[in-house]
């Protein structure tokens, strides 16, 4: 049993891993997004920020794509991004090659 997982509890590890110190983790963020959205758990504007911002912060180069993926992916859902959205997304297009 136990309790089960929030859009805050999913949110604060989403953001934890995009700021890990060994550099962002962001195949495991988007791993748990997936969870999240399986166990019916909405995701709201700060989650998809986070998971844009783990885009540009991936080892070896940003992940351009998945990041602009994530936004149309956040728009579909009704989510409506704000300022910060369109920063991070602008953020991670500046580091595509």
């Amino acid at each position: 049993s136990g309790l089960d997982p929030s859009e805050v509890s999913y949110n604060a590890l989403i953001n934890a891993l995009t700021s890990a110190r060994e550099g962002s983790k962001w195949e495991r963020a988007l791993e748990l997004f997936e969870e999240m959205k399986k166990r019916g758990v909405q995701p709201n504007v700060g989650t998809f920020n986070a998971l844009i911002r783990a885009m540009g912060k991936a080892e070896g180069g940003s992940e351009w794509r998945r990041a602009v993926d994530l936004f149309e992916e956040m728009k579909d859902a009704g989510v409506e991004p704000d300022t910060y959205a369109y920063t991070a997304l602008i953020s991670v297009l500046g580091g595509a090659p």
